[in-house]
């Protein structure tokens, strides 16, 4: 015997949630991977582990650890004097350049010479901050006698679902260290990418768990609510003499086929969808100016959802059969599945004429509620695709990069991380180089100023317990985060990233309270014998790399500088001894004038670096957001895309519930005629029911929703710094409006095509 109506419900339903499944699944993938290839040609390297000053033996140690995929070397050895704008590269094209090692002790190999092309690599990297970076071969270290080590060791782990701090404690746990070594790790692009769409790879295992949750309720639902007529065929099988072996056999049979023919369906409509609508509009969209856009056909992932699918409804056919077997024979050949008999069905017709002039509303509630537990799954069916699509909504919505760059002033003028240098280094300074431009009218004008401090001999010795490979720019700034940690006079924080390893960490200690002599710039070789230090207090160190760390406007936001953080009444006081540098002008301009003043801006910054050292750096925030209008679209059409296809599980998942339902509740329709209930007051009961289902529904999103959609916004914006938190209002209205309709209007009409198809088989 075969329960076809059943199995054509369940085969839509596979046939959705596979079409659906994959869908979800590929373009969140998808986003993912495009984020992360942004990200790392913004790190400029593919790794986020690296150990500072390894040696041969940690090259080894690494090697022999079973989660270090791969190992690389990266030396500091020396400096291009030329700025390598390169047309049209290729590889094994000659190149003139000027080249010094870091070694002033060597010679050789220095000065104008020639180089080969090797290759050429994309990067995003901030020149305001880091100076672009070439890479040598190895054999010309060795014939210039230079040792390869120390060196930094950079560390490919098959970890990258795990946070950096993690991943760097793993790391010191595995590796004997010498005193001068550090671990660094940062959170991997991947880690950082999946932050970016869900809040973390352990949100995103949630959300996983609740897409599984989603796909069984799916299931379930549709073989519970047949489960009735199913105990009842099996029974009469049993009373005829078939085995609970046999009737294993043929329910397993029977779900492999609609498993098989679902799975075949949804795979074909899905990668119909994917390549022949969404590509156009997503796949294609070029996001880095390179051709390259968000992928979204991904199928490797078809076989794992058709394999999750599999196990859903084995595992749901098995909690039903066991549950059928369980009955006697003569029990199952009767089972009534939360039904009434028609006695006791007309004995509550004749109640409800006495106590209500129109007994259908009563009628309804109470079909509704005979089976709680049908109740339940379709509440909480309804309810679970709703909030996910909210959920959805919110998240693209606060993640959205466009509410972080409207944020930002229209115009920033910096000074550059290489002129920094080059003024300490000479100590000259061009005079009113970042007054504010030209004759126009701006708002909300913020400069950022600072001192480039010389320290004094015990000064220094509070900065040896940083680990860095090279001479940092240090620079003074006033930061919020010292009016926050309340410091005395002359108190400065140490602010850094990621300079300090686990063991220099236990003796930061004895830094702390010490004094720090700060002296104001002067030309190289200036007696400094007749110069008095300003003396400040060590107060400790932070390192901007912390979670949870507030984000501070520090120039030069690099692993090449620190900054020492003063109050604004410590840094006034300073300015009676040091000489202020104007880091940074930002500022708004009026309405509608911006393009013209940022071609006058352009102008005026490309006068001003005309020499040999690039003084300014213009950011136009225009400019940024045309550059991330591609990655903006798509990455919204991505979010709100799957938004919908959970609205699309949700109604269909209510879709089969009430096709399974009214198809198996045709007895009791009959009953209900029998009994002196019309066409239309059965039409009537039925819409009243999804009526009440979505009433139920929507107050499970307005109560237990909110409070999710409040805690997923809290914990996105500890996860995200410029995730803005925005209540999915104006969706919200829309989604109820759906809900309402659909599930009135659904139930009806499947009653009506139900009758319509008796009645054309009668004919």
């Amino acid at each position: 015997m075969e329960n076809r109506n059943r199995n054509k419900i369940l085969f839509l339903a596979i046939t959705a949630v596979v079409m659906a499944s994959f869908l979800t699944v590929s373009m969140i993938y998808g986003k993912i991977q495009t984020d992360m290839l942004k990200m790392i040609r913004s790190d400029g390297m593919t790794v986020s582990a690296y150990l500072e000053n390894g040696t041969e033996d940690s090259v080894w140690q690494l090697n022999h650890l079973p989660y270090v995929k791969e190992t690389g070397m990266k030396k500091n050895a020396g400096k291009l004097m030329d700025d390598m704008g390169i047309v049209d590269p290729e590889a094994g094209m000659r190149l003139s350049l000027e080249f010094y090692w870091n070694d002033i002790f060597c010679g050789e190999l220095t000065g104008k010479q020639d180089f080969i092309l090797s290759g050429c690599y994309v990067d995003a990297k901030d020149t305001m901050i880091e100076e672009p970076e070439a890479y040598i071969s190895g054999a010309r270290l060795e014939a210039c006698s230079i040792d390869q080590f120390p060196c930094r060791i950079l560390i490919d782990t098959d970890r990258d679902y795990l946070d950096g701090a993690r991943v760097e404690k793993i790391l010191y746990r595995d590796l004997i260290l010498k005193e001068n070594q550090q671990v660094v790790s940062m959170d991997s692009a991947f880690s950082r990418a999946v932050t970016k769409t869900a809040g973390g790879c352990g949100a995103a295992f949630i959300l996983c768990l609740t897409f599984v949750l989603v796909l069984f309720l799916f299931i379930y639902d549709i073989l519970y609510l047949s489960m009735g007529k199913d105990i009842r065929q099996y029974g009469l099988l049993r009373v005829l003499g078939v085995s609970d072996r046999q009737i294993k056999k043929i329910v397993y049979i029977q779900m492999l086929q609609v498993c098989l023919a679902g799975n075949g369906a949804g795979s074909v409509i899905a990668f119909i969808i994917a390549e022949g609508i969404l590509a156009g509009r997503i796949s294609r969209t070029n996001i880095s100016g390179n051709g390259e856009g968000i992928r979204i056909a991904y199928g490797c992932f078809l076989p794992v959802i058709c394999l999750l699918v599999f196990v859903v409804v084995f595992l749901v056919v098995h909690i039903l059969l066991k549950k059928m077997l369980n009955l006697r024979s003569m029990q199952a050949s009767v089972y009534e599945n939360a039904g009434r008999s028609p006695k006791r069905m007309t004995k509550e017709k004749k109640c409800w004429k006495k106590r209500y002039p129109n007994p259908i509303l009563q009628i309804a509630w109470m079909n509704m509620m005979r089976s709680k537990k049908k109740c339940l799954l379709i509440v909480c069916s309804l309810a679970l695709g709703c909030e996910a699509a909210l959920v959805s909504v919110m998240i693209g919505k606060g993640a959205d990069i466009m509410s972080d760059l409207q944020q930002n002033p229209d115009f920033k003028i910096c000074m550059t991380y290489e002129f920094c240098t080059a003024l300490i280094e000479s100590s000259q300074e061009k005079e009113g180089i970042l007054e504010e431009p030209g004759d126009f009218h701006v708002e909300d004008f913020t400069k950022t100023e600072g001192f480039l401090p010389i320290l004094d001999k015990e000064g220094r010795e509070s900065f040896q317990i940083l680990n860095m490979q090279e001479d940092p720019v240090i620079i003074i700034q006033k930061t919020g985060v010292c009016e926050t940690e309340k410091l005395n006079q002359n108190g400065v924080l140490i602010l850094h990233r990621h300079l300090l390893s686990e063991a220099a960490k236990e003796n930061t200690e004895k830094y702390i309270g010490t004094s720090i002599g700060i002296y104001d710039l002067v030309p190289v070789g200036t007696d400094m014998s007749g110069y008095r230090p300003v003396p400040l207090v060590n107060c400790g160190y932070l390192d901007l790399t912390d979670h949870g760390f507030p984000e501070l406007d520090v120039m030069w936001n690099g692993e090449k500088t620190i900054c020492m953080a003063v109050s604004e009444d410590t840094f006034e006081e300073l300015s009676r001894y040091l000489t202020p540098r104007t880091f940074q002008l930002s500022f708004d301009v009026e309405h509608g004038r911006e393009p013209e003043i940022k071609k006058a801006l352009k102008q005026w910054v490309k006068t001003i670096n005309t020499g040999s050292v690039k003084q300014l750096s213009l950011i136009c925030n225009s400019d940024r957001i045309v550059r991330e209008q591609n990655y903006i679209l798509a990455a919204r059409y991505v979010m709100w895309t799957v938004s919908l296809i959970f609205i699309f599980m949700g109604i269909m998942n209510y879709l089969n519930i009430m096709l399974t339902d009214i198809v198996i509740r045709s007895r009791e329709f009959t009953v209900m005629r029998n009994i002196g209930l019309t066409e239309n007051q059965l039409k009537w009961m039925l819409t009243l029911e999804g009526l009440f289902y979505s009433m139920i529904t929507a107050g499970i999103l307005g109560s237990f929703g909110n409070g999710i959609l409040y805690l997923t916004g809290k914990y996105m914006k500890g996860r995200l710094p410029y995730f803005v938190f925005q209540y999915p209002l104006s969706e919200l209205p829309g989604i109820l409006a759906a809900l309402l309709l659909l599930c009135s209007l659904i139930p009806c009409s499947i009653y009506r095509l139900q009758n319509y198809g008796k009645s054309k088989a009668v004919m």
